[in-house]
């Protein structure tokens, strides 16, 4: 759990090849808001900044990491404390 308007990070080590993509959900909808979320893939480690965490962040964070052999995914669950 995190209070209100801290920020939270999370990261997954990836391994493997070829070449592994990796995308980031919460609660089933893709990440893809640069200003609020920072995230990163390098040297196998893969990134998640949450900025300035409101309630509505808090869901299931997954981590997909996919290439042409396949898919592997990990997650954590987000709870924000504070205002709505």
């Amino acid at each position: 759990m995190v209070e209100f308007h801290t920020s939270s990070f999370y990261s997954c080590h990836v391994v493997g090849t070829p070449e592994i993509h990796v995308t980031w959900y919460l609660d089933g909808n893709e990440v893809t808001d640069e200003a609020k979320y920072g995230i990163s893939f390098i040297d196998g480690l893969a990134t998640l900044k949450v900025t300035q965490a409101r309630v509505s962040d808090s869901g299931i964070y997954v981590c997909e990491a996919h290439n042409d052999a396949g898919s592997e995914s990990c997650s954590i669950e987000l709870k924000v404390k504070g205002w709505f």
